[in-house]
């Protein structure tokens, strides 16, 4: 790099000056000499300024290290209990194909296969208009594709299939995996766009607005909440002790609890059993925790203390197969320990037994463009009550819209329900006959 080469021609482009001189010299041009041919005292900087603060001494101070290996989940960890506490949390599952069973034994619900029945009359009521569908339609679109929102999207390992499949060669046995559903192997660099999260969020808060719009209700009748969490204790017949910890990403409430509904399980309906498994078989034993419970609202002087809705998002960003039993389990999980939660904020933390009036909470799970709703009545704090709590639910699943986002490099909408919105009016905000002025004393 010091010398060009003989054929560059174009000398005016060459220069390697910045290389020649990256280090520069230190030269001494007799400055302080000079100073002393004159007879001028030359003085140390220190010498002269003194220092801005004074000088302290050192004082040892002892700290807590922040390592990973001060705060072992063991013994040694300040909130560990001998007695484990068997936790369901947001990522929890349970068996395959049975999750509504073994929800239904832990819950000691009775399932019913059809909403209520006021329910169904307040959807059949329901009218939309073709201005609320297209604004509908056009909230949709911008909550998957008009947000400006760009992250780095976690890797999906469920490839659509192009034509090429890397490790069909290799499958012994061969044709394994259905090679014209999914390309399995291909690893596909992570791509930006809108997180799953977000898209979920913007949706339902939008649907919400949009259905307080349409039925003229204001802010002073249903409120909303987000980004919940909720923690609540119970023991369970055998004496275990349950811990529900769920984050809940949105939460309808009201200025009065939400009506019972008239619901009527089958005369031979029973609690189901989960011999030989225990219904607890999807529960965590842990043994770091608090006995706490937590509610979102943590008084009955709130403007909006009574839970109406539940909805829980179902973020997996793998294209799974939308499974029923685990979206009607999760339903009635979150719907359960918000009506727990519920009832100790209206009887007070000690309250046990049965309830003289049931308390009734409406629960919605989704990935967006399908939708489990139900329908959850808490009768007793008691798992082992004679009177168990009722869950009616849709037997159907409800598809919003079939398709949301680019086709062809065109923004493009397809399969929109507007029999699927006009049941989300009915679920997510109540009939205003239930709006009655409702107080509860607190048991001391």
């Amino acid at each position: 790099m010091i010398t060009k080469p003989q054929s560059y021609l174009r000398n005016m482009m060459w220069n390697n000056s910045w290389y020649k001189q990256q280090e520069r010299p230190i030269q001494n041009y007799k400055i302080k000499e000079t100073l002393e041919e004159r007879n001028i005292v030359i003085h140390q900087i220190d010498d002269i300024i003194s220092p801005i603060l004074p000088p302290k001494e050192h004082v040892e101070i002892d700290t807590v290290p922040i390592s990973s290996e001060a705060l072992l989940r063991d013994e040694t960890h300040p909130y560990w209990k001998d007695e484990p506490a068997y936790s369901y949390g947001n990522r929890s599952w349970q068996p395959r194909d049975n999750q509504l069973l073994h929800a239904q034994a832990v819950t000691n619900s009775l399932g019913i296969d059809s909403l209520p029945s006021e329910l169904l009359r307040n959807f059949e009521n329901t009218k939309v208009s073709s201005e609320t569908e297209d604004r509908v339609e056009k909230l949709i679109i911008s909550c998957y594709v008009g947000d400006a929102t760009q992250k780095l999207l976690p890797k999906n390992w469920k490839v659509p299939y192009i034509g090429w499949h890397p490790v069909e060669s290799t499958m012994v046995p061969r044709k394994q995996y259905d090679t014209e559903a999914f390309s399995w192997g291909r690893n596909m660099p992570r791509e930006y766009g809108i997180p799953i999260p977000r898209k979920l969020t913007n949706l339902t808060r939008g649907l919400f607005k949009e259905i307080c719009l349409n039925k003229s209700r204001s802010f002073s009748d249903n409120h909303f909440l987000e980004r919940n969490e909720i923690r609540q204790f119970i023991r369970t017949p055998s004496g275990k002790l349950l811990r529900f910890y769920l984050s809940v990403p949105f939460i309808s409430t009201g200025s009065s609890p939400l009506q019972n509904y008239e619901v009527k399980p089958h005369q031979d309906a029973v609690v189901p059993c989960t011999a030989p498994l225990e219904p607890l078989v999807g529960f965590k034993p842990q043994n770091v925790y608090q006995i706490i419970n937590n509610h979102p609202v943590t008084s009955q002087q709130n403007s909006h203390p009574f839970v109406h809705t539940v909805v829980h998002h179902d973020t997996d960003f793998i294209a799974r197969p939308y499974s029923d039993d685990k979206a009607l389990a999760k339903c009635l999980l979150y719907a359960y320990a918000s009506a727990l939660g519920q009832a100790r904020l209206m009887h007070g933390e000690g309250f046990s037994g049965d309830l003289a009036q049931p308390i009734t909470v409406n629960s919605i799970s989704t990935d967006g463009a399908r939708y489990t709703l139900g329908s959850f009545q808490l009768n007793s704090l008691d798992l082992n009550s004679s009177k168990p709590n009722l869950f009616s639910y849709h037997p159907q699943r409800q598809d919003l819209f079939e398709f949301c986002g680019y086709d062809n490099a065109r923004v493009s909408l397809r399969g929109f329900s507007s029999q699927t919105y006009r049941m989300l009016e009915t679920m997510l905000v109540d009939q205003p006959s239930a709006q009655k002025e409702h107080k509860i004393s607190t048991a001391n």
